[in-house]
């Protein structure tokens, strides 16, 4: 029994071991690509603290800024748990972060047999999240430049669901959402969408000096 018990204990040690430099490793990337926005748009990238507390638990302070143009980004990193999760957003202050079963069966439909793919509404694995409101009191806002708050989730999950401030109904996100405030991105589309904006308002200025 004390073999079995220990061999357990060594396959769940490997197990968290693996778990964590996958972890590292997506956390690294999502750095790297973030910095890229530095080199190639010229935005002032700036650590505002220790980014890898993060995968353990959500910060109330920014932990990255970037500042392109007319806009300061300020991104905290949510741990979405990969894609086979859900993170629902109960409130503003606490989300829930789930697995749900997947179940497949062969259904017969006019003589042929299909495979059905399903998910149960049984929860597994649930996790109560606090989401503390974002503390940007050290951060001394720049003239002229609007702030937005982002979340970037990494690992992303497969589904985000947010209850409407009206608190009458569940929707479902989309990446570059505004979820209670904040908008939401993985850390591809938050590059592009920087970029995106950043070309946009220099179309804009252009415009309005061409007009004048």
């Amino acid at each position: 029994m004390t073999g079995i018990l220990k061999f357990a204990l060594i396959l769940l040690a490997i197990w968290f071991a693996v778990s964590l430099v996958s972890l590292l490793l997506r956390r690294i990337k999502l750095y790297r690509k973030i910095l890229k926005l530095r080199s190639v748009s010229g935005a002032e990238v700036k650590f505002l603290k220790l980014p890898l507390l993060s995968l353990f638990r959500l910060s109330s302070t920014p932990e990255i800024s970037v500042k392109l143009g007319g806009a300061q980004y300020l991104v905290r990193i949510f741990n979405g748990g990969g894609i086979g999760k859900v993170v629902h957003f109960a409130t503003a202050e606490y989300a829930v972060r789930f697995s749900r079963f997947r179940i497949s069966a062969y259904v017969k439909l006019r003589g042929r047999e299909k495979l059905v793919n399903a998910r149960s509404g049984f929860a597994v694995g649930t996790k109560v999240i606090r989401v503390p409101k974002m503390n940007t009191s050290g951060i001394a806002p720049s003239e002229g430049v609007r702030t937005v708050e982002v979340m970037i989730f990494n690992p992303a999950s497969g589904e985000v669901s947010f209850v409407t401030e009206e608190k009458t109904s569940i929707r479902v996100a989309f990446t570059g959402d505004d979820v209670l405030g904040t908008r939401i991105f993985t850390a591809g589309t938050f590059v592009n969408y920087v970029e995106r904006e950043h070309r946009r308002e220099q179309f804009e200025k252009e415009k309005s000096v061409s007009i004048r």
